[in-house]
This record gives structure tokens, sequence and C-alpha cells, in this order.
């Protein structure tokens, strides 16, 4: 690619990008002495603003996860300071043989080839990433990240913010011709509440926003001053204007619309406007080689083609264009005679007629717009691109009553007695359309980015016009509703939206992050990681080579990424691996897992709304568990330290996994005999008294005891050998009873010292286990509530990897329930890897219940720690979402010793 051709092209353009801004908002600062202010008066009241909101907006959303666009910015910010290009070559996706290098990819439907929706595969044959979205505003913090830690990207979007506040305030000198103007905007715009809520996030529009409207302060500085005595302030001030569409394309509906206005002020008579052509070709060529080389996020080139069908015509109306404006320029008046005398001389008259014709106009493109705002009428390449505004979101975000009050300060500042007339129409004129087409919302809080570029400021210039109308007034008592007014303005801004400023998205995250990755850094590792959101920081911020398993998606390609990675670790033996995960302890038939830490996560979420404004803030809670790696072949599985009982609880993970269907979430009731606390229960038992001989019964318990005070079982001989209690999950407990010849009663007497459920008495004998539960009557069980847990379909040939007992006694206890569609009974034969003759087991339908197998029975060894779930008959259904064909639903599988 024709950018990544230079070693730092990356950190030339952020250092001309910062250069520019320097320039431009020093130029933009000095222009707030035109009002008769003193620059040091103007310094000391800018200062004191933006200190003030500084504690506001410097608690930034730590939005640093892959997969959304604000994390997609920070992290591509970091990457693109560390490797100075815009496209690298992946480390550790270049060693994956290409057949296998999907499995490591973004399986989000929505997205095309990416590993982590941060930065996206430009070449899969040869592993090169590079930028999707459009990356001026990762490029722009790219150079301050070089030299500071990555955790300040964070920070990048409060500064651009604050920038953006004085470029405001420079417009809003030069519109209303007062400093106490330019104020009045920045505090309206820094308290809006869409504005701070924003101004704490990673978004693209903030550069968008700094470049347009610095770049309109220094443009209306030139277009206030007679002649042609400002051509540096309007050189700068275009040019920042070109650089906004960089940031969002969202940029052109106002960047175009001032175009069309400097060119009718040039065909007046100001032929320093006339700079705007070169400097409008110069940025709309580099916008397309942008298009054509970086990124073509929105699919620009395939919809201009059509418009460029015809490029004689097009040729022949720019010539046409251009010698017209070149004419106009040499016979009109004098560039240092007036501007536009007929609206400095009959204002309102000429306002008036000019916005008669725009509301008409803006009527009919409303009547014409669709369900989400689009304009159907448009040809078909264009339809996307064109959105109209979402007035009800933008009053659910600042209120109508704010709303309402802003269209009388449109009002007031277009009817605005004074010099400069032609100035309010051609800026209003200007940024009419941009107000019209800034977009739909339906995520009011993730897509109320869209509200920054134009309605934000908007609403802030005509709030501080009105403002300023009613302080102009003489005497005391303007004034004193002026200040009556900002207050009322600011209360029903802030009304029912105080979470926004209070609330901090996902706090504490970068710090958990840093925690997981500091180990992986002072081993100089490799990270495979389990969930590509999670793993983008570690690789992004803190350069650590990353893969991931995108679990979500990718469930199927599982096992090759597994494979691929034992490959890469074989061909590597001396490279420390490290595995990091938030779901279930992870076990492979490849790898062995130690281990390193953990890292509990809790941090609050404004939980998104559709169609409405959020309020409801939750608690995001998750574990981040490391893990240094070693292949299976070369560190034996007892070096593992593992714990029996060994618990499996199938989470969205899939290590080890093969053959499971979606993560499934319910509450699923428990039914059985009760046992009050404190009270003998005498169950009885099917099949009269049996004698056993070397079996084996199992009390299923689900109650809230201690280890050192289960319930008691009478069983009334004196043959019992061994008598243990197991704790298993979530309350469920068993209590094993073993005996070399003992004789049962034809009821045992079960006493319970708190409230609790016997679910089930199971007999295993001569390798099969039968309930003994079935002489219960109805009408003595109770079915009890559980809280929600997590659950999996199998497919009908499923598999799961879990450390198998190294002794002979060892168990496989299995909590799992089968769909009643398929009968009474499912029947599904467990087996250890390689087991033959092993008959099936008919799980009865309906409710989860638990299942006993001995290890060894089954052929689940240490060599052999994989279990097999195969369903001859599965269920056939047609949920949407699902596979076709499912088997169990397994909720917990335990292996004990």
């Amino acid at each position: 690619m024709l950018v990544a051709r230079y070693v730092s092209m990356v950190w030339i353009f952020s250092a001309g990008m910062w250069l520019l801004l320097a320039v431009a908002l020093a130029r933009a600062f000095r222009g707030l002495g035109d009002t008769g202010t003193h620059a040091r008066q103007a310094a000391f009241g800018l200062l004191a603003m933006l200190l003030l909101a500084m504690p506001l907006y410097f608690r930034p959303h730590e939005e640093i996860q892959g997969g959304e666009d604000p994390g997609a910015y920070v992290n591509a910010a970091a990457t693109f300071a560390r490797t100075g290009h815009l496209t690298h070559t992946d480390p550790l996706l270049s060693k994956i043989p290409e057949a296998d290098r999907a499995a490591f990819l973004y399986g989000h439907a929505l997205f095309h080839e990416t590993k982590d929706a941060c930065l996206w595969v430009k070449d899969l044959h040869t592993a090169e990433i590079g930028p999707w979205f459009q990356p001026a505003y990762s490029v722009l913090l790219s150079l301050p990240l070089k030299f500071l830690p990555s955790w300040c990207a964070l920070y990048g979007a409060p500064f651009l913010t604050l920038l953006a506040a004085v470029a405001l305030m420079a417009v809003g000198t030069q519109m209303l011709g007062r400093r106490r103007g330019g104020a009045l905007a920045v505090m309206f715009f820094l308290l809006n509440p869409l504005v701070l809520w924003n101004g704490r996030s990673p978004r693209a529009e903030w550069g968008a926003v700094l470049f347009f409207w610095l770049g309109l302060a220094l443009i209306l500085r030139a277009w206030r001053s007679p002649g042609e005595r400002r051509i540096a302030d309007f050189t700068f001030g275009a040019l920042c204007m070109m650089v906004a569409p960089f940031f969002h394309i969202t940029a052109w509906f106002g960047v175009l619309p001032v175009v069309v206005v400097l060119l009718v002020k040039t065909a007046l008579g100001r032929r320093l406007f006339m700079l705007i052509v070169p400097i409008l070709a110069v940025g709309l060529l580099g916008f397309l080689v942008h298009v054509e080389q970086v990124t073509d996020c929105y699919g620009l080139l395939s919809s201009l083609k059509p418009l460029m069908q015809h490029p004689t015509l097009i040729a022949v109306m720019a010539t046409l264009l251009l010698l017209a404006l070149l004419v106009q320029c040499r016979r009109l008046v004098p560039a240092a005679g007036p501007a536009l005398p007929l609206a400095d001389r009959e204002p309102n008259c000429f306002a008036a007629a000019l916005w008669l014709a725009l509301l008409a106009a803006g009527l009919a493109i409303w009547v014409g717009r669709d369900a989400q705002g689009h304009l159907p009428w448009l040809p078909h390449y264009l339809v996307n691109y064109f959105s109209l505004t979402n007035l009800r979101g933008l009053a659910l975000l600042v209120s109508r009553t704010v709303l309402l009050v802003a269209l009388a300060g449109w009002a007031a500042w277009l009817f605005r007695r004074g010099a400069h007339a032609d100035l309010r129409l051609g800026l209003a004129a200007a940024l009419l359309p941009g107000l019209l087409l800034t977009g739909w919302m339906n995520n009011y809080m993730m897509e109320s980015r869209r509200m920054l570029l134009y309605p934000a400021p908007i609403i802030a210039l005509c709030l501080a016009a009105l403002v300023l109308w009613f302080w102009e007034r003489r005497g005391v008592g303007g004034r004193a509703v002026a200040a009556a007014l900002s207050l009322f303005v600011l209360g029903a801004m802030w009304r029912g939206r105080t979470h926004l400023a209070t609330q901090v998205d996902q706090r504490g995250l970068y710090h958990a992050c840093a925690q997981i990755a500091a180990p992986i850094q002072r081993a100089h590792g490799w990270l495979l990681g389990e969930y590509s959101q999670l793993s983008a920081p570690l690789e992004h911020l803190f350069g650590i080579p990353t893969l991931a398993m995108d679990t979500d998606y990718h469930a199927a390609l599982a096992p090759v990424a597994e494979r691929a990675w034992a490959q890469l670790m074989a061909t590597n033996p001396r490279r420390a691996c490290f595995f990091m995960t938030p779901f279930q302890p992870p076990h492979s038939e490849y790898f062995t897992f130690t281990l390193e830490q953990r890292v509990p996560y809790r941090g609050p979420l404004l939980v998104r709304e559709l169609g409405e404004l959020p309020r409801r803030i939750k608690d995001q809670r998750v574990t981040l568990s490391l893990y240094r790696m070693a292949l299976r072949s070369a560190e034996p599985a007892a070096r593992e330290h593992l714990e029996f009982p060994h618990l499996f609880a199938p989470d969205a993970g899939n290590v080890g996994l093969r053959g499971f269907a979606n993560l499934r979430a319910e509450s699923w009731p428990v039914r059985g005999l009760a046992l009050p606390a404190k009270t003998g229960v005498q169950v009885a038992l099917a099949g009269g008294a049996p004698t056993l001989t070397g079996d084996t019964l199992y009390f299923i318990f689900n109650g809230p005891f201690f280890p050192g005070n289960p319930p008691r079982v009478h069983t009334g001989t004196d043959g019992v050998d061994q008598i243990s209690w197991l704790y298993l999950a979530d309350n469920w407990w068993v209590l094993r009873i073993h005996g070399p010849a003992m004789r049962l009663e034809r009821s045992l007497r079960v006493f319970s010292p708190t409230d609790a459920v016997l679910t089930d008495v199971l007999l295993h004998r001569n390798g099969t286990t039968i309930s003994l539960a079935t002489a219960w009557q109805a009408k003595d069980l109770i079915s009890k509530p559980l809280a929600p847990v997590r659950a999996r379909w199998t497919l009908p040939s499923a598999a799961f990897t879990l450390p198998a007992p190294r002794t002979a006694e060892g168990e496989l206890f299995l909590y799992a329930a089968a769909p009643e569609a398929v009968g009474p009974t499912m029947p599904v034969r467990v087996t250890g890897r390689g087991a033959t003759n092993v008959p099936p087991v008919n799980f009865a339908t309906g409710a989860p219940h638990w299942q006993i197998f001995r290890a060894a029975e089954i052929g689940f060894t240490p060599t052999n720690p994989v279990v097999t779930l195969t369903t001859d008959r599965p269920w056939r259904h047609k949920i949407p979402g699902f596979p076709p064909e499912l088997g169990l639903l397994l909720i917990y599988a335990v292996a004990t010793e």
C-alpha cells in the first residue's frame, strides 16, 4: 500500500495535524481581540472555564474492548504509535498456516476478516493488518502515545473536547460580535449532557468537530475583515475544514455547503475566497486517495462509480464554473467594497425570504423521508448516505424545552441587527444541511455521537444568541432575564440526566488488563485469548503478541485453533506462552494449564436501550484468569496441581469442547422430597430391601449445608464400609455409601440440619446406575426454583476435556437435561475416547437430573481425558439460532477420585 511504504508516515501525518491545530488555535485565539476585548482578559476567562470543565471531563470511560468503535480507536492509536505504520504484518498470525488462520478471526456476521474489530486483515495470505474505519483520530493520537503511557489514549477525547470548546468560543465571538457570546456558547456546549457523555469516550467525531469549527472560526474572521488582509486566516481555516472529513465522513455535510457559500461570496467580490477552490480540490483529491489506498469503510468508491461514468461532462462543468468565477472576480466590486449590500441594508427581509424558501424545501424533504429518516427518492447508490436528524432522539438527550429555546435563539441570531448580516445568513445556510442530515439513532448513547458535529454546537450557539439578546437590553431587568434563562435552560438539560455526568462506563477495566499483562510482559511471552474483545487491549495497548479464539462465533473452529497453537508452541519451545479467559477453567488434550493469576473485575455499565434514554446501570462482573501453557506431551498431567472433585460448568468458552452449541441461561426447577430443617423424614426406596454387595448408593441433595454439618442417613444395617460427602456445585451435595454386604431397609430415615431437598437416590451396580426414587409418591414431591445457571446444548456427537480421576474409584457426575420432544427418554452413550462396548444411558427427559458413571468403566482415564457424548436419537427442532439437531443440555460435569 502507498502509505505503508514510508517508515514513519503515521507520525509525520500526526505531527502535521498537531502543527496545523496549534497554528489555527493561536490565530483563532487572537481573533477574540477583534471584538474589543483585551487578549489577556480573553485568555483568563477561557482558561477559567476550561479549568472548571476539567474535573467533569477528565474522568474518561474506559471503553478499550475490541468489537466496539471507541475501543477500536484507542487500540489502533496505540498500535500506530508502536509501529509507525497504518499496516503491519501480524507477528503471530503470520506464523500460523494460512489454512488455519480463519480460526483466529473475529466471527461476528457484521464484520469481515478481522482479529478483534480494531484492525482489519487486509490480506490473509500475508497476514497484513490495517485499519478499516477512518484512522485519522487514531493517527492524531499516535504521536503523543509514542512518548506517553498507553492509558493516556483515554484522555484524548476529553482533551479534544476542550479544544473544540475553544474553537466554538471563537465562532461564537465572530458570529455574535461579542466575546460574551462566545463564552456563553462554551458554557452551553460543555454543560450539555450529550457533550459531557461523549466527551469522555473515544469518538472519531471529536476530531471532525475540532477541525471543522476551528476552520470555520478562521474563515469567519477573514470574512469580517475588510479587503484581503486575512489570507493566512482563510488559508489555515480552509485547510482545517478539509481535514475534518478524514475523521468522519459526515463533515462533508458542513464543508461542502460552506464552500458553496464562499463561492457565492467570491462571485460578489471577495476575491480572497477564491482560494477555496484549489484547497477544496486538494482536499477532495486527498480524500479520494485515502478512500482508495487506506480504507473505504463507507463504500464510497462503489457509490461514486455511477457519478464518474461521464468524466467529460464533469470536466466541462468544472471548467465553466471556474471561468465564471474568474470573470466575476474581475468585473464586480473591488474586494475592499461592501459585501452583499442588500443584506446589510435589509437584513430582516432578506433573511425572511431566504428562510421561507429553505423552510419549504425542508418540509418537502421531511415529508419524503422513510421510517428511519432516509430519503428513498434519491438514487439507490446515495440513499444510505443521507438520513434526516432524529429529532425525537435529540429531544430525549437534551430535552424538548432546550430545543424550543434554541429555535428561538436561532431567530434571535438570524435577525440580529448590526453589521455583517451577510455573514449570519451565509453561516446559517451553510450549517443547515449538516443540522438536518445528522442521521437517525436507535441506540441513544452509542449513536448519540452523531449529534456532536452539528446539533450540539449549533444548539450552544443559538442558546448563547438568545441569552445575549436579553443581556443587551437596557437596564437590570434584561440581565436578570438572561441569567434566569441560562439557569432555566441548564436545569431543563439536566433534569433526569444527571447519571450521564456521574456514570463512568467500565471503570477499572484498564487496570485489570494491566494486571493480566504484567507477567506476560516480564516473560516476553505470547498470549492466546479466548475472548477477542478482551484480548484486543492486551495486544494493542500493552504490545503483547496475541491471537484470540473468538468462541462466541467460531465454536466449530476451536479444535483448529488449539491444534494450530500447539504447532506454534512446538516450533517455538523457548517462548513463554499464556492463555487468558473470562470463562470456565480451560482443559485441553493439547495443553496443560498452570494458573498464573486471577483478576476479578467489577465495573459499572450504562445499559443501552433502543429508542429510549438509558437509565439503568449494572455492574459488570468478570474474572480474568491467566494461565501459563505447556504442551501436554512435554508436561505430565500430574503437574497440573488438580483438585478433586473437579467441576466443569460450560460457559461461553470453547477450549477443549467439540460439538457444543450456543450458551443458554435459565432457572431450572429442582424436584424431590422436602427435608424440613431438623426434622427426620422417612424415605421409601424402590425394589424392597436390596442387599448391596460391593455396590454404592448415592443420595443427591440440594441445600445450603456446611461441610461439617451435612444431613444424616440412617441405613439400619451394619454392612456399611464407607460414607463420604462430596460437594458438587451450587448447593448440590452427594452422600456416597459403600458396603461390602449391606442390607437396606424398605425406607431410610433422613435428618437434615437445614431446609433442603432430596432429589434422587441412585444405586450403581454392575456398570449401570439405576434410580431407587421411583417409589416416591407424586403427592410427596415438591418443585423448587433455582437461580439461573448457564448451560449448553450438545450436538449429536459432542466431546469435552476434563481432568480424569487417577484412581480406579473415580467417578464422573453429569447434571443434564434431555428435551421432552424426543419421548420419555433419550439414549446417550457416555464414553471416554476410544472406549468400546459401553451401553447407552437412557436419560429421562424433562427437568435436569444427575447421572453417575464409573470413570474406569467408560474409559475416562488420565491418558484419555476426553468425554464423548453420542446421541443416536437427537432432537430435531426448528428453533432459530441453533443447529437443527441437538442432544443433551449439559449444565455440570464433575470428576471425582
